[in-house]
């Protein structure tokens, strides 16, 4: 069985969650994807085991519980982790590029990333941040790709970001819970505590490909570097809920 979103399976699985059941005409009208495509989209899902389907005039279809939803994706990666635990311990995260997820500890690495993630956007830049302060240190970064590529910001307080050049917008909750469901239950070793939402100062999103965040951990700064399967859905629950709110 293949593991794994594409972009359309992501929005429908997102819709799905939203909805809590719906028929493939309902949820292609509610989520935007193409109508020629929904049924192909859905029957991924179910063969995935991300979703379940209720026969019937019509048929519907309702989403496998986010816990089981990640239980799944997480066996894929945590192979990956335990390989590179055992056999690169003594290398610098930054140097293995065949890991997912990067652990930071010191502040360069984390301005390297954050300033290398923003400048080599291509298409969007999603940022939602809790701390301006910590995010003006990409100003100049986010100011310069603000020209060739959309950013948008979703903060508390949005004067605050009025001079990044980019969209702000007030951050809504009722993602939240969708996105704590997810990362609280990625990692078994306890990177991620019941908090992590309190911790995280800055999320930076590049393409709905390559995520940072950054989050303050027993009073010190740190920063956690992603570039698989997680980003994507992250980058569609933030975009979805935002435009369906």
């Amino acid at each position: 069985m293949k593991i794994g979103f594409t972009e359309n399976e992501a929005k429908a699985y997102i819709g799905l969650v939203k909805l809590n059941e719906a028929g493939a005409r309902e949820l292609h009208e509610y989520s935007g994807i193409p109508r020629a495509k929904i049924y192909e989209v859905l029957s991924g899902l179910v063969e995935k085991g991300y979703a379940q389907v209720r026969h019937g005039s019509p048929t519907y279809y309702g989403p496998a519980e986010p816990e089981e939803l990640i239980t799944k994706l997480k066996k894929e990666y945590m192979e990956i982790f335990r390989t590179i635990s055992e056999n690169m311990e003594n290398l610098h995260c930054e140097r293995d590029e065949s890991s997912p997820i990067w652990y930071l500890k010191s502040e360069w690495p984390i301005m390297k990333r954050g300033r290398s993630l923003i400048l080599e956007t291509k298409k969007d830049l999603i940022i939602v941040s809790n701390d301006p302060t910590c995010l003006s240190l990409f100003k100049d970064e986010i100011r310069k790709i603000s020209k060739k590529a959309e950013v948008i910001i979703f903060a508390e307080d949005i004067a605050s970001y009025s001079d990044f050049g980019a969209s702000v917008f007030k951050k809504e909750m009722e993602y939240q819970k969708f996105f704590r469901s997810i990362i609280e239950k990625e990692i078994e070793d306890g990177q991620y505590a019941s908090d992590f939402i309190d911790r995280k100062k800055v999320m930076l999103i590049s393409d709905a490909s390559t995520a940072l965040i950054i989050e303050n951990k027993a009073g010190k700064t740190e920063g956690i570097y992603l570039t698989d399967q997680l980003v994507r859905i992250i980058y569609h629950s933030i975009i979805f809920m935002h435009k369906n709110m």
